[in-house]
This record gives C-alpha cells, sequence and structure tokens, in this order.
C-alpha cells in the first residue's frame, strides 16, 4: 500500500525528498525495520532484515541521463537510508549507514557511484555532521510486521492452458517460445485469464500460480506476446497485490525430490530446465529462500542471466554463509538465460563447473 502521510517515521528524510523532488509517495507506512541477520549484498556482508520497513518512493531524477523517463516513483529510499540501526539493535555497526538501502527500479541508476554520492549530497547537505553523531537525524517507533506468507486464489476466470485449443493465443505464445501448454498445465497449472474484475489488467494474461505448502501463495501474469512495455506504459510483469516474493521459491513443489536444485531468475527458466529449478522471482536472494534450499539440498547450482554474475557470486555466498549447502555458480553466456539456452548445453556448462570445483553430483 503506498499514500501519504502525515508523521513518516524518518521526518527529516522525508522532507528532504518533498523539497527535491515534489511528491513522496510511502511504501509499508508506519512499518518498523525487524528481523533478519548478516547476509552478502551488493559483495558485502551486510545486515538483512526480515522486513525492511517504510520506504519512500520518488520519479528517479537519474533516470534522464539514460534517455529514461520515471513517471511511476520507481526511486525507492529506505526510511533507515543514511542512519542505520539504533544503538542497542542487534548487529549495530556505527559505519553501517545503510546507504545501500536505495534503489532505482527504472534503470538501476544508483549502481553508479556518482549518482549515489549526488543523492546523499542532495538529501543529506548540511546535517552531514550531526547526522553521523545521530543528533539530526531520529526514526520514530514504527509498528511490527513481521513477514510471511498469506494464501490467495487465482485473480478471476482462469482456465490452465493444456485446455484450451492449441491456435489460442496463449498457446501459440507459449510454443513459439518453445514451451510444452500440455507440460505446463498439467505441472504447474499454467493459465489464462479469461476475465478478472477484481484485477482488470490481468484480463487476457497468462496467469502462473506460486504454490508453497500446497497452497497458492500468488500468482504472476504476463501478456501472450512482447512489445515495448515503457512505450506502451505496461507493466510486463502483473504480479498478485501483496505478493511477499522474498518467502517464496517457484518451483519448490516440483523441486523437493530432486538430488540438487538449480536456483534461476524467472519462471520461464524453471520451466525450461522442469523439476529441480527454483526461482527467486528476481536476481536478489532472500535469507527466507536460503532457508528453504538449506534445508532441502546439499548442492545448488546458481544460473541467474548472463547479466547477474555479482549477483550470482552473492547468491552462492548467502548459501554457504547461512546453511550447509554446496553452491556452484554457472556463468550464463552472454545474452543467455536457461530459457534461451539449449538444455544439453546448459548441463555441459554445469558438468564443467562441478569438475572444476570438485563437486561430485
Amino acid at each position: 500500500m503506498n499514500r501519504h502521510i502525515s508523521r513518516p517515521l524518518n521526518a527529516t528524510l522525508y522532507k528532504r525528498m518533498v523539497q527535491q523532488f515534489g511528491e513522496v509517495l510511502i511504501a509499508k507506512p508506519g512499518e518498523a525495520m525487524v528481523g533478519g541477520g548478516m547476509m552478502m549484498n551488493r559483495g558485502k556482508l551486510r545486515y538483512t532484515p526480515l522486513s525492511s520497513g517504510e520506504y519512500y518512493r520518488v520519479n528517479c531524477p537519474y533516470c534522464l541521463q539514460r534517455n529514461s523517463v520515471d513517471t511511476k516513483h520507481r526511486l525507492w529510499i529506505n526510511h533507515r537510508w543514511g542512519v542505520g540501526l539504533d544503538p542497542g539493535m542487534p548487529f549495530y555497526d556505527p559505519q553501517d549507514k545503510f546507504w545501500h538501502m536505495a534503489v532505482c527500479y527504472n534503470e538501476n541508476c544508483l549502481e553508479s557511484s556518482a549518482n549515489r554520492r549526488d543523492l546523499r549530497i542532495r538529501l543529506y547537505t548540511g546535517i552531514g555532521r550531526e547526522l553521523h553523531r545521530g543528533e539530526t537525524v531520529k526514526i520514530a517507533q514504527g509498528t511490527v510486521s513481521y513477514a510471511s506468507l498469506g494464501v490467495t486464489d487465482y485473480p478471476g476466470y482462469c482456465q490452465r492452458v493444456d485446455t484450451l485449443s492449441s491456435d489460442h493465443c496463449a498457446n501459440q505464445y507459449l510454443i513459439g517460445r518453445g514451451f510444452d501448454p500440455k507440460m505446463l498445465g498439467e505441472v504447474y497449472d499454467v493459465s489464462y485469464c479469461h476475465n478478472s474484475d477484481q484485477y482488470p489488467l490481468v484480463t487476457g494474461r497468462i496467469v502462473v500460480p506460486i504454490h508453497m505448502n500446497g497452497q497458492m501463495v500468488g500468482w504472476q501474469a504476463r501478456p501472450p506476446y512482447d512489445a515495448d512495455w515503457k512505450a506502451i506504459r505496461q507493466p510486463k510483469y502483473y504480479n498478485c497485490p501483496g505478493t511477499n516474493k522474498r518467502l517464496m521459491l517457484y518451483g519448490l513443489q516440483q523441486a523437493e525430490y530432486s538430488p540438487f536444485c538449480t536456483v534461476v531468475e524467472g519462471v520461464t527458466d524453471v520451466w525450461k530446465l522442469g523439476a529441480g529449478a527454483v526461482c527467486v522471482l528476481g536476481c536478489t536472494m532472500s535469507p527466507q529462500q536460503a532457508a528453504w534450499i538449506n534445508s532441502r539440498w546439499s548442492v545448488a547450482f546458481i544460473a541467474l542471466d548472463s547479466d547477474a554474475t555479482k549477483k550470482a557470486e552473492d547468491t552462492k555466498r548467502i548459501l554457504e554463509q547461512s546453511g550447509n549447502t554446496t553452491a556452484v555458480v554457472v556463468p550464463m553466456p552472454a545474452g543467455l538465460d536457461p530459457a534461451t539456452m539449449n538444455n544439453d548445453c546448459f548441463w555441459d556448462l554445469v558438468a564443467a563447473r562441478c569438475d572444476e570445483e570438485g563437486v561430485d553430483i
């Protein structure tokens, strides 16, 4: 839920953002940062919470430098950005000000050190000395909302793709991408939404249900075609509102009895590799997802997209530091991912990496 509130947890940061950027939306208003532990994040060992709490959202001012425009408030800044944890809290580190807890979800603009430095100057200039003493920036006490999985249902009238005709637009799209609608329907319950009164944008989309512990805990929907999504101003993927992706592993039920697992980014990667593959619904792994894997497998292959090599190494560290799972990073050839790669070539890469690292599968 995003809305304006009169008393944000970090009133100083919120006020500065309003002054600099205009409209500021608040995600998870009033929620405190809770739980967590030390995990790898952006190549460093950092405190990673179970729930990050309140965030402030603005249209990213750096997107124009990338010939892009953000109109959907995709620059997110955590309420503890520049402040860090309070003294006395577990894992308190006076040097860690949580500068890493800001991200542009439009063009990833804060990967640039110049942009990160500029953002710090714009929002905290003039109070830097006081900030480091903790005398000016105060964090109000928020409510504790531990992340949890909820049970959901299909977004409307949906029909499994294996029961649709072969010339249906959903099946034509899936077949065109090299997938078998019969398998997707029978194994993964992939469906087509004929109508959704509650979520009109989902009507006419392929719906991918996400199951955990035998229950549907979320779904992801995408159109049965490709397009320039920014140009037509539609999201390529539409997730069930309230979906907590950090607590989910797509494909977990189908992978339960595999002797090892393969960690990938998206659902199509899982479809291509089949049972044994699980996806984190993105390119970063949460402590909860790592716990799921550590409790089930002694060996995991990390096969993220070719542009996520650093995050693949981070995922390996997360798994090996949080449990007894041996993780092997499988670098993807440039421009490829498991969904677009020949399966035989993929497993040849896996075998070669296992030989290099002395891992016996």
